[in-house]
């Protein structure tokens, strides 16, 4: 009785003592972090990822960061003299694909030059995006080079251990909000204005076919012809660091959507299933590559344990049991430091045997300067399934093509590739 009193007592005070602290901070000095006195004792909260406070950083200076927004990763922000802010950037969970996203918004009381210094604490992790800034959130642009301080715009890094360590980069700050991010930043709000914008076409369907663990929608966007019996699959968004493979795959869509004979002729002949914002709750919170249980969805597609893939896995077998559904192609948008279209091995097993390096080859020819690497991509041949293109080889016999999209692409060539490959994809799968 004595020690379960003993126990109750320090339990208690534990308690009690961790909510004092939680209910009254104390007066916060500027010239240490700021986050790591408003976490408090719960870096975890109840998730198996590690949650950023999320506020406004405000110094002595007039000069105020802020991450409360969706798509924000700002971990913490110190004012080391009157002008340069370090930011901390750090991942959602470890360990963890390098997928070092930051994006966070800055103004000043006074027009002035304001230095930031990126700093990543955890081991092995450099800065690898180069910075994008918006006045609005909406329409972006590469930060001048010459305010890009320690590299120059067109440096060529061999492998991550040649990028810097640490960035500096200067910016003109005055009370109108700037955005800097390491990419376009592409949240569910816009995911969802933008299925707005496709469903108005009357062969445009959408369904929400279930949620996440923070409650937002997985959607489907079909592109349907009740006469079409073959069938694509598209995904988006596995990692959601990677907005740019997601805006290749807008304007892949809109071709495919187009009124033009090759469309036309496509459409007629086969249906596309789209899972534009496979992990939202990943994007929305500013996630590195993780969900919010702290799982690389791109690797669950074997055991499927997490909400999103388990959601698509289901549809998509219920439509393969239906009649009129055979599927012959899957192609997965992402965004790396290359430009790189990953073909399927071909074998016997394949239903279009060798259809994606045929698409991959000729990708080529509507592009005057960008010139993809193929790679082969090799799928498990013990039956083990792992990644999507596992998935789909294995139970349906489809092919798959991942496409990556060079991250420091232009918008006018992001939109060039996204237009290169729906042109393939409708040739190839057209004259079926």
């Amino acid at each position: 009785m004595k020690n379960e009193f003993k126990y109750f007592t320090i339990a208690f005070l534990l308690i009690t003592s961790l909510l004092l602290g939680w209910s009254s901070y104390p007066e916060i000095n500027h010239k240490v972090s700021q986050a790591a006195v408003k976490v408090g004792f719960f870096p975890k909260y109840f998730t198996h990822v590690h949650n950023q406070w999320k506020g406004e950083f405000k110094f002595d200076n007039g000069i105020t960061l802020s991450n409360n927004f969706q798509g924000a990763r700002l971990n913490d922000a110190i004012s080391t003299d009157d002008s340069i802010i370090t930011v901390v950037v750090s991942p959602e969970n470890t360990p963890i694909r390098v997928n070092p996203w930051y994006a966070f918004k800055i103004w000043s009381e006074e027009n002035k030059e304001t230095y930031i210094k990126f700093t990543y604490p955890e081991s092995g992790v450099t800065h690898r995006y180069y910075p994008k800034i918006s006045s609005d959130g909406i329409k972006w642009k590469d930060l001048p080079s010459d305010h890009f301080l320690n590299y120059k715009r067109d440096d060529s890094f061999l492998d991550t251990s040649d990028m810097p360590e640490e960035a500096l980069i200067k910016v003109s700050t005055n009370p109108d909000t700037l955005w800097i991010a390491a990419n376009k930043i592409v949240t569910t709000k816009d995911v969802e204005i933008w299925i707005d914008s496709v469903s108005v076409k009357p062969f445009v369907k959408v369904d929400i076919i279930g949620t996440t663990l923070q409650k937002r929608p997985i959607y489907m966007v079909g592109i349907e012809n009740d006469t079409a019996e073959k069938n694509i699959i598209i995904l988006a968004r596995q990692y959601p660091s990677m907005s740019v493979g997601y805006l290749a795959m807008q304007t892949f869509i809109k071709q495919i959507t187009a009124d033009t004979e090759l469309a036309r002729n496509f459409r007629r002949k086969f249906n596309v299933f789209l899972f534009p914002h496979v992990n939202p709750d990943g994007a929305d919170n500013g996630h590195w590559s993780q969900n919010m249980e702290g799982v690389n969805l791109t690797k669950d597609w074997g055991e499927t344990t997490q909400l999103e893939i388990k959601t698509i896995k289901t549809y998509i077998d219920s439509l393969a049991s239906s009649a009129g559904h055979d599927f012959y192609l899957n192609i997965d948008f992402r965004s790396n430091r290359n430009s790189i279209l990953y073909v399927l091995n071909a074998d016997e097993n394949n239903k279009m045997k060798g259809l994606t390096m045929d698409i991959a080859s000729s990708v080529k020819q509507y592009l005057s300067v960008y010139q993809p690497t193929i790679k082969p991509k090799i799928t498990s041949t013990s039956g083990r399934i792992q990644f999507a293109e596992d998935y789909f080889y294995i139970k349906y016999g489809m092919e798959s093509l991942v496409v990556i999209i060079d991250e420091d692409s232009t918008h006018e060539l992001i939109e060039q590739k996204g237009v290169a490959l729906s042109m393939s994809v409708m040739e190839h799968l057209g004259s079926l």
